[in-house]
């Protein structure tokens, strides 16, 4: 198995770097894609235990299903985007597929995972020397909100001080990094953590001190016109609310060109997205699109109350309603193959208690 823990943690290393430069991102997901499908179809093939497809797969290729739709049936405003942001759902879902098979083996599960902890904490330091892997603060702080909760559980649990300082790498990263949704919302994850294990005090310290930082940073800068961009999303989504796309609707990875004819303010920059990734799913998509993501959602935030480290999951769906991290290609991925690993953790206590 050590060649395919050396699979993960090149694949774990290598998604935020790749977010440097936007011309990586096909390469990355190729690469990565097909490296976890090789690895699924051997393990398969060796152990005769072929990837499992549920409602939770369903879910996740629902995007791609749709946009396809658009696309052939021409119900979308830009047929070209809509093809690329389709095959690029393909690509993602098919991932999470493969992970999932992958991941099913729960010494590489467990390697996955220190290896994801780990390029979070390297991603922190490389950020706060100033060499920032990604140049939006806010899906800088999207990755660490996701990677972070596995540091410090296990610093709770394992009471190991490297771990406590991965932990407080990245928080400090995040506040550093002066995202105010960020900063929120990994205080709130050190708080609900520390506070499960009764850390209570500490859980006080951590919203305390956070809360003090957060202040300093709420009053700095206005809402980037999220007001308007919200409106204009939701106007784009009124015109076809079941499917998004056709009699005005936009179509998958098509809300920068539905938008000018929705605009509440006009800047001069050109809008590429809604600020809000369940807001523009719903104007690219449709409450049709929506409805097998928020299930996706849901589930995460059930099994987080199993599996604590999964806070993360549950914390960038609610930075999805303010910002657009699950339209970057890089955290799509990285969110795949966590949840992947959320996944796979549950089908083993079910095995578990089977036994």
């Amino acid at each position: 198995m050590s060649w395919l823990f050396a699979l993960a943690g090149l694949l774990t290393a290598a998604l935020p770097f790749a977010a440097v430069r936007e011309a990586w991102v096909p390469l990355a997901l190729a690469a990565a894609t097909l490296a976890f499908c090789a690895a699924a179809a051997l393990r398969g093939f060796i152990l005769q235990c072929p990837s499992e497809f549920d409602w939770l797969s369903a879910c996740a290729f629902v995007p791609a299903v749709l946009g396809l739709a658009q696309y052939f049936t021409g119900r979308t405003v830009h047929r070209e985007a809509t093809l690329h942001a389709a095959l690029f759902s393909l690509a993602a879902a098919g991932l999470f597929v493969a992970a999932r098979a992958v991941l099913a083996d729960l010494n590489l599960r467990r390697d996955f995972l220190n290896a994801a902890l780990l390029a979070g904490t390297a991603v922190a330091i490389f950020q706060i020397a100033g060499f920032a892997a990604f140049p939006n603060r806010n899906h800088h702080a999207a990755f660490l909100v996701l990677t972070m909760p596995l540091a410090l559980l296990r610093a709770i649990e394992e009471r190991r001080g490297w771990l406590a300082f991965c932990a407080l790498t990245m928080g400090a990263s995040v506040a550093l990094g002066g995202s105010r949704a960020g900063m929120a919302l990994i205080v709130a994850e050190g708080a609900v953590l520390l506070a499960g294990a009764r850390y209570r005090f500490a859980a006080i310290a951590v919203v305390a001190i956070g809360g003090l930082a957060f202040a300093a940073e709420i009053g700095a800068r206005d809402d980037g016109h999220r007001r308007e961009l919200f409106a204009s999303a939701i106007e784009i989504a009124r015109e076809n609310p079941v499917f998004g796309a056709g009699l005005g609707g936009a179509g998958l990875g098509a809300f920068e060109t539905a938008y000018p004819a929705h605009a509440f303010f006009d800047n001069g920059l050109i809008v590429d997205h809604a600020h809000s990734d369940w807001l523009e799913w719903l104007a690219e998509m449709g409450l049709l699109g929506v409805a097998p993501l928020l299930l996706l959602a849901l589930w995460s935030a059930r099994e987080a109350m199993r599996q604590p480290w999964a806070v993360g999951m549950v914390a960038v769906y609610l930075h999805a309603a303010i910002d657009y991290p699950l339209h970057k290609p890089t955290l799509v991925l990285w969110h795949y193959a966590l949840l992947a690993a959320l996944v796979a953790g549950r089908a083993a206590a079910k095995r578990r208690v089977q036994i």
